[in-house]
C-alpha cells in the first residue's frame, strides 16, 4: 500500500504505537467530548477481525497546533478477506478521520484498491460520520461495528461490480464519450483527461487490456489518471468524491448493457 497521501500540513507517524502515545486535545465546550483517535483504530481492528478480514497495511497521519497536541488525524487500512484474498486482484480499504479541534466530524469511508494500477477507488456504499458531542464513546463506537457488519456484503458487491466491468465490452468510440462526460461532471479535470486518454488507447500494465475495450479498461484507465503527484497532499479525501462519480457512471453503464 502507498502511504497515505496526507492534507497539507500533516505530517505521518510511524505506526499505531506512535498514534497511541500522542497527546489527547481538550475538550472545546461543555458540549463537546473527546475520543483518542487511536481508540477508533482499536475498535475497527477488532471488528474486523471478527468477520475474519484482518488489517494486513496501515498508514496514519496528524495535523498538530503550537503547543504540538494533534488536531486532525486521517488514516488508511488495508484488510484482507482470509479465505479469497489470494484470488482476487482488488482488495478493500478502510478511510479513518476526525479531529480534536471541531474541524472535522469523526468519519470513515470504506472502498476498493485495484492492486495492479495501487489505486484507491471508494465507491461509498459505505460511508458513516458523527459530531464529536456528549456520548461519543458510545455513539461512534456502535457506528464503526455496525459500518463493520456490513463489510461482507460490500465485498460481494465489489466483486460483482468488478466482474461486470471486466465483462462489458463498450468499445473505443464509448469510451472516449464516457471520458468526455466524466470531465464534464467533475470526475476528471483538465490535467488527467490526457492520462486517462493515454492509459485507454494503450494501458501500461497489459492486465487491463485483457477484456478488450470494456469497463475495466476505462475504470482503470481513470483510476490510473487520478493518481496524485507527491506534492499533492489533499488527493486521497479529494479523489474518494470522485471515484464515486467514476463507479457511478460505470455501474449506469452495467445496468444499462445487463438490461438491454
Amino acid at each position: 500500500m502507498n502511504g497515505l497521501m496526507l492534507h497539507t500540513g500533516a505530517k505521518a507517524l510511524s505506526g499505531r504505537d506512535e498514534l497511541a502515545s500522542l497527546p489527547v486535545g481538550k475538550p472545546m465546550g461543555s458540549r463537546h467530548a473527546i475520543r483518542p483517535f487511536i481508540d477508533d483504530v482499536m475498535t475497527v481492528t477488532e471488528q474486523l477481525a471478527k468477520i475474519g478480514m484482518p488489517v494486513v497495511n496501515e498508514s496514519f497521519g496528524v495535523t498538530r497546533g503550537e503547543d504540538g497536541v494533534p488536531k486532525q488525524f486521517f488514516g488508511l487500512m488495508e484488510c484482507k478477506d482470509e479465505r479469497t484474498y489470494t484470488e482476487r486482484d482488488h482488495g478493500l480499504m478502510i478511510g479513518l478521520r476526525g479531529s480534536y479541534d471541531q474541524t472535522l466530524p469523526r468519519g470513515m469511508a470504506i472502498g476498493g484498491r485495484v492492486f495492479v494500477c495501487d489505486n484507491l477507488c471508494f465507491s461509498g456504499e459505505i460511508t458513516v460520520k458523527t459530531k464529536q458531542t456528549l456520548d461519543i464513546d458510545a455513539r461512534i463506537a456502535d457506528m464503526l461495528r455496525d459500518a463493520i457488519s456490513r463489510v461482507p456484503q460490500f465485498v460481494a458487491h465489489q466483486d460483482r461490480r468488478f466482474d461486470n466491468y471486466k465483462h462489458v465490452e463498450i468499445g473505443q468510440t464509448v469510451g472516449n464519450s464516457m471520458l468526455t462526460d466524466l470531465v464534464r461532471i467533475g470526475a476528471l479535470n483538465a490535467s488527467q483527461i490526457g492520462v486517462a486518454l493515454k492509459e485507454w488507447d494503450n494501458p501500461r500494465h497489459a492486465e487491463h487490456a485483457q477484456h478488450g475495450w470494456s469497463l475495466w479498461r476505462l475504470h482503470n484507465a481513470c483510476t490510473e489518471a487520478l493518481k496524485p503527484a507527491n506534492k499533492d497532499t489533499n488527493a486521497v479525501q479529494r479523489n474518494w468524491g470522485r471515484t464515486i462519480q467514476l463507479t457511478d457512471m460505470l455501474d449506469r453503464e452495467v445496468e444499462h448493457r445487463l438490461a438491454a
